[in-house]
């Protein structure tokens, strides 16, 4: 059985970090977005709907590339029977030095670039689509 594979041990590769973010989906009918509400007597206070915040965020996982390439300890090749009630595909996944290999992280083939710009394309591409569904789902379009 012949297995191709993207990279071979010891290469260095790039890959994606996910990193949480928090989008304002709706302004505080309260304090209208400011975070504060006005006193009588004059001077502010956080807004008590809010706690400050200015509204209502919901979250996201954006992806940027990891400042510095990683080297390949561990590759593992998964492959099925071609059985036509089996609904799983072939998959090559790579464990990096920076992520962890034995007990890290399982990298996709596909989410690996040899180059940093690479794995920047990959990662506009993969945030114009999450924030895209995002605004959809979310009436902000």
């Amino acid at each position: 059985m012949d297995i191709n594979t993207k990279f071979n041990l010891g290469d260095h590769v790039y890959y994606a970090e996910s990193n949480y973010e928090g989008i304002l989906t709706k302004y505080c009918d309260l304090c209208g977005g400011s975070g504060k509400l006005s006193l009588v007597v004059g001077g502010e206070v956080q807004c008590t709907e809010c706690r400050g915040s200015k509204g209502v965020f919901k979250g996201v996982y954006l992806r940027k590339p990891h400042l510095n390439p990683s080297k390949i300890g561990r590759i593992q090749a998964t492959k099925y029977d071609d059985n036509p009630r089996i609904s799983y595909k072939d998959e090559i996944s790579y464990m990096l030095y920076a992520t962890g290999v034995g007990s890290g992280t399982l990298h996709k083939e596909d989410e690996l670039f040899a180059t940093k710009d690479e794995c920047q394309k990959y990662c506009d591409s993969f945030n114009e689509t999450v924030i895209k569904d995002f605004n959809k789902e979310n009436n902000l379009e």
